[in-house]
């Protein structure tokens, strides 16, 4: 059973799924961005490969690691940068496949809460500007895929409060499939 958590960078996505994964081992986290990493030795988008390349690789890999090896018996929690949903073949692939979806903060236009991812984001990648950021992580076509997601409202949350919501989303979830 698949879980795609979205979310602005810095909105707590693989540390929220990390705590889960480490408390419960019914659950597995993989975080996409870690797992090109490894491989191509490059992290994010804003390697000095171009997008897309980095997210055909990206998309691939997702498809290879989650569709044909994934071990059954785990619920997999996907955290999936923003820089995956900039491919329309990976939104397509999450829509065709009617995949579950769940959001990690308030989607809509919300500053305080899109100050605080950045400046998390700010302290890994310097150099990103706040135009560059609000480019690349609220553009439309994504805002439109988290309008679609499950949404867990996380602003001014801490981690244990974060991992709890997450966790009965997915067993609500779990359910209905």
């Amino acid at each position: 059973m698949f879980f795609y958590i979205v979310g602005p960078s810095g909105c707590g996505k693989t540390t929220v799924c990390d705590c889960l994964s480490k408390k419960y081992s019914d659950f597995a986290h993989y975080n996409l961005d870690s797992i090109v990493s490894s491989i191509c030795g490059k992290c994010g988008i804003l390697g000095s490969w171009n997008e897309f390349g980095f997210l055909s690789i990206e998309l691939s890999m997702l498809i290879e690691k989650f569709t044909i090896t994934y071990d059954n018996k785990k619920i997999a929690l996907i955290d999936v940068g923003a820089g995956s949903l900039q491919s329309e073949d990976f939104r397509n692939f999450i829509q065709e496949r009617k995949c579950n979806l769940i959001f990690l903060g308030p989607w809509e236009n919300d500053e305080p809460y899109f100050e605080e991812c950045y400046n998390r984001v700010k302290t890994k990648q310097p150099d990103r500007t706040k135009e560059n950021y609000r480019k690349l992580e609220f553009k439309q076509e994504i805002i439109d895929i988290y309008k679609i997601s499950n949404v867990i409202n996380t602003k001014g949350e801490n981690i244990i409060s974060s991992v709890k919501k997450l966790y009965e989303e997915v067993q609500k979830n779990k359910k209905n499939i």
